[in-house]
């Protein structure tokens, strides 16, 4: 039997990020789940929940798990304007220092790309699987610096969210295979594509 996920963005949400590109960034703020930390050479945290603050703007990332075939659940990557959050965690908002024990400054936003997984496997010999879905959110600054935020695969909408200069790891298998419970030696093949907006 073949089971295949598949989870994208939404079109509001992509064309939001696109509206976020040359936005000066005057603050960011997450719902952290644990506590900073250095991971892969970058800033770390876990979050519920991301705020970017341009102008009097406040546009919010999160992660929504919805259920899909097997009743498997798999989060879709959300991106909204404030206004329009209906969630939890908004009250829960922490600096960015706080979140990331690095301090922030304002920035202009230069691009935005989407991290786009495929991945195959099997489960037993009855049972193949696929993943194609829009995992994560690239967003590179005018400094050099880079936020990523990647969707976990979790029932409680988990974020993975790093900060640095160097993300040359993000193409490796055991990093991408990290966001999921898959079992390397099961795994068919693996690809992830990084598509700029």
């Amino acid at each position: 039997m073949s089971n295949r996920i598949e989870m994208f963005m939404s079109d509001y949400s992509i064309e939001r990020l696109r509206k976020l590109k040359e936005k000066d960034i005057s603050f960011i703020k997450l719902t952290s789940a644990g506590l900073p930390e250095e991971k892969n050479s970058c800033q770390y945290n876990m979050a519920f929940l991301v705020s970017l603050c341009h102008e009097d703007t406040q546009v919010l990332i999160a992660s929504n798990p919805y259920k899909t075939v097997c009743d498997e659940e798999f989060p879709k990557l959300e991106v909204i304007d404030k206004n329009k959050y209906n969630g939890d965690f908004i009250e829960d908002l922490t600096t960015f220092r706080d979140a990331l024990g690095y301090p922030w400054e304002k920035q202009r936003i230069t691009s935005v790309k989407i991290l786009h997984d495929h991945i195959e496997w099997v489960e037993n010999s009855q049972s193949n699987w696929s993943i194609d879905a829009h995992i994560g959110i690239q967003v590179h600054f005018d400094t050099g610096y880079k936020f990523l935020i990647i969707a976990r695969d979790s029932s409680v909408g988990l974020l993975d969210v790093y900060y640095g200069k160097d993300f040359s790891w993000i193409q490796n298998k055991k990093d991408i295979l990290s966001t999921y419970f898959i079992d390397e030696k099961n795994v068919q093949s693996i690809r992830r594509n990084i598509i700029p907006l």
